[in-house]
C-alpha cells in the first residue's frame, strides 16, 4: 500500500525518474558521481539494472576510444610488427611488416613515401610518392641520403615504417628547399617491390 507521503514525492519525479524507478524495482540507484567509500561498500550488493549496464559500456567504450593509438590495442600492434628501434641513429618504427625475403645493400627497391618535418609539415622537394611509378633506388649505395639507405635494410614487399632520421643522416647543415638547415626528417614508407 503507498502512502501519501510516497505518492507525494512520486509526483515530483519525473516521468523518466519514475521509469528509472521502475526499472530498478524501487531501490535507490547510486550514480557514480554520488559514490563515496562508504556508499561504495553499501551500493556492491546492488544489482545493476539493463539500463544501467548499458551505460557502463558506453563509459567503458568511450574510455577506449579516449586512449586512441596510444592506448594497449597499439602496444599489441607494435609487438607483432616488431616496435621501434635505433639502428646506427636512424630510429625505425616498424607499422606493418611485410612477407618474403628481405631488401640487401645492392637490391633495387621500389617504395612508396611522405617526407616530413618534425612539426608535421610535409616538406617541397619530392616529398613524397603516393601514386604512379614507384620512386626507385639501389639501397646501399649512397642514391639517397643516408638515413634511407639505413632505415629500408631489412625491409620486406609489403612492409610500412616510420623513419625518423637526424640531420646527420639526412641533409645535414646545408638543408633544402623547404627543409631547413639541421632538420630531423621523418619519412613514412613503404616497400612495393625488390628487383
Amino acid at each position: 500500500m503507498i502512502t501519501k507521503d510516497e505518492s507525494k514525492d512520486e509526483k515530483k519525479l519525473s516521468k523518466k525518474q519514475l521509469k528509472k524507478l521502475k526499472n530498478n524495482e524501487g531501490k535507490a540507484v547510486v550514480t557514480e558521481e554520488a559514490k563515496t567509500p562508504a556508499k561504495e561498500a553499501a551500493a556492491a550488493p546492488v544489482e545493476k539494472s539493463p539500463a544501467s549496464a548499458k551505460a557502463d559500456k558506453k563509459v567503458q567504450f568511450a574510455k577506449n576510444l579516449e586512449q586512441g593509438p596510444t592506448g594497449p590495442a597499439k602496444e599489441q600492434a607494435e609487438k607483432a610488427a616488431g616496435g621501434v628501434k635505433v639502428v646506427q641513429g636512424v630510429t625505425i618504427d616498424d607499422r606493418k611488416l611485410g612477407t618474403g625475403r628481405t631488401a640487401k645493400s645492392g637490391d633495387k627497391v621500389g617504395m612508396r613515401y611522405i617526407g616530413k618535418l618534425q612539426n608535421g609539415k610535409v616538406f617541397d622537394c619530392k616529398s613524397s610518392n603516393k601514386k604512379g611509378a614507384p620512386f626507385t633506388f639501389k639501397l646501399g649505395k649512397g642514391e639517397v641520403i643516408k638515413g634511407w639507405d639505413i632505415g629500408v635494410a631489412g625491409m620486406a614487399v609489403g612492409g610500412e615504417r616510420r623513419l625518423t632520421i637526424p640531420a646527420g643522416l639526412a641533409y645535414g647543415s646545408r638543408g633544402m628547399p623547404g627543409i631547413p638547415a639541421n632538420s630531423t626528417l621523418i619519412f613514412d614508407v613503404k616497400l612495393l617491390e625488390i628487383k
